[in-house]
């Protein structure tokens, strides 16, 4: 297992790879001119349930079509990645005759059309990942290890009518097909942009003046008490924490107070 690099494809790259490949064998089948009323599945597979993982002896998988035990793996590998395609033995034959619309008493022709059709629809796959020219190969079923999910690998069941087949991809071909999105840091805030909308309370402040302590606490409502200050002193500006930060004038804008900018305190 040194070879293989353990990282596993996150949902959203799984959820594009089986959308691409039901798009890319709805093509295939009509280039092939195949018509079938039923629609075409492609359906994600767990590791424990591809061929190869000690369960290939079953008589049918988790989408009730049937699966024989015999099975030959037809795979295509380069430096652009693996791809397995894990067929019964029937099932050339079967694909063959429906190609040919023929009965399935006619073997070896419409096996050859059939093994024909499947090579076609892994050749589209790897022209879509824009790989190098595959060296194609075909033998009986084997531990996929490159095909696990802990390694990268990705494996489907193809099915329509009674068909189905197993297609799984190594983790090279899969980041072909469906590459990871690029790492981008998210972008900072300026301080500007991230304080532009907090609201302060904005205070204007007089120096009135002074007065006695027995004064103070003579005071009774209704009294009027004259201050130090001119009527064209400026008020000061600020907000909590940062009580000067600007000299105004004291104005009136119809039922409202209203200030005029007059300068920094330390201009004054």
């Amino acid at each position: 297992m040194a070879e293989f690099r353990f990282g596993w494809l996150g949902q959203t790259r799984r959820q594009s790879l089986q959308a691409l490949l039901h798009a890319e064998a709805q093509q295939w089948l009509r280039a092939w001119a195949l018509r079938t009323a039923v629609e075409i599945e492609v359906r994600e597979i767990a590791d424990a349930d591809q061929a190869g993982s000690g369960r290939a002896d079953v008589d049918q998988n988790d989408t009730g079509h049937a699966v024989a035990a015999s099975r030959t793996m037809m795979l295509w590998s380069d430096a652009g990645g693996r791809l397995a395609l894990v067929v019964d033995e029937a099932l050339g034959k079967r694909l063959g005759c429906r190609l040919a619309d023929v009965s399935e008493g006619d073997g070896e022709p419409a096996t050859a059309l059939g093994r024909e059709a499947l090579r076609e629809l892994a050749t589209r796959l790897w022209r879509k990942a824009d790989a190098p020219q595959p060296l194609a190969q075909e033998h009986e079923v084997e531990n996929l290890p490159w095909a696990e999910s802990r390694c990268g690998g990705w494996s489907a069941v193809i099915a329509f009518g009674d068909l189905s087949w197993q297609i799984s991809l190594d983790r090279r071909l899969a980041d072909r097909l469906s590459p990871p999105a690029a790492s981008r840091s998210p972008a900072l805030t300026s301080r500007q942009a991230a304080l532009a909308g907090t609201r302060l309370r904005l205070s204007a402040t007089l120096d009135f003046g002074s007065i006695s302590l027995s004064g103070l606490s003579d005071l009774r409502v209704g009294e009027i008490l004259l201050g130090d200050c001119s009527l064209d002193q400026p008020v000061s500006l600020g907000t909590a924490g940062h009580p000067d930060l600007a000299l105004a004038q004291l104005r009136r804008s119809e039922n409202h107070y209203a200030v005029v900018l007059d300068g920094h305190p330390k201009q004054a």
